[in-house]
């Protein structure tokens, strides 16, 4: 009679257990670690105590700093242990690290506010040209439409004729060749250039003194 022998499976958990014994260990020291990080930021940047463009932005300095601090924990981890001549010293990581987030902080900061100021200088409603921005610095699209309200102010106030202003309309605003402007009036060119010598001698003046809508300059 043979003898039946009855398997024992063997428990599958040696690796498995041990990567998951790792990762635990892993996260565990991870949180002390950020237990340790928080603590040292709050005692070496507590709230109110930045002034000028950094007031109150205290909590946000620390959480990025204790996230940079802990980044570069990870990092130097990963050559563990620790090279003797790198020692790991959360005071002195989490000094290092709000100090760097300080002066990113500062410069973003200065950057925002100068932003802040072109805006204040450039974005009213409207502004006296040329005070702001120089006629050449204009798009295209503004320069047409500034010369065109300038020919239109020259009319309404009797510095030149509806036949000047209309020739220059077609020419300054509408783009119209001069060449083309002659042709379709059936005359010279050089009774074109007079219309427009007329008007060019007008707008200058009239174009320093209007108030330029900001949309028109952006």
């Amino acid at each position: 009679m043979k003898a039946h022998y009855k398997k024992t499976l063997k428990p599958h958990t040696s690796n498995q257990h041990r990567a998951s014994v790792k990762d635990a260990d892993c996260e565990e020291e991870l949180n002390l670690v950020a237990g340790e990080l928080v603590e040292l930021a709050r005692k070496r940047l507590p709230d109110r105590v930045l002034g000028g463009v950094l007031t109150g932005l205290e909590a946000d300095i620390r959480q990025d700093g204790i996230l940079l601090a802990l980044s570069w924990y990870i990092r130097q981890r990963r050559e563990s242990p620790f090279p003797p001549e790198y020692p790991w010293l959360a005071p002195r990581a989490i000094a290092a690290a709000l100090k760097i987030q300080k002066r990113d902080y500062l410069k973003q900061r200065k950057r925002e506010l100068t932003a802040m100021k072109s805006i204040a200088e450039d974005k009213e409603a409207t502004i006296i040209h040329p005070a702001l921005k120089r006629t050449c610095d204009w798009p295209s699209p503004a320069i047409r439409t500034m010369i065109g309200e300038a020919i239109r102010v020259a009319l309404k106030f009797g510095r030149i004729s509806h036949a000047n202003a209309s020739i220059a309309l077609e020419i300054y605003a509408n783009q119209t060749s001069v060449r083309t402007m002659a042709e379709r009036l059936k005359v010279h060119r050089s009774s074109i250039n007079q219309h427009l010598s007329r008007v060019r001698r007008e707008i200058p003046d009239i174009i320093e003194r209007i108030e330029v809508p900001l949309h028109e300059l952006m």
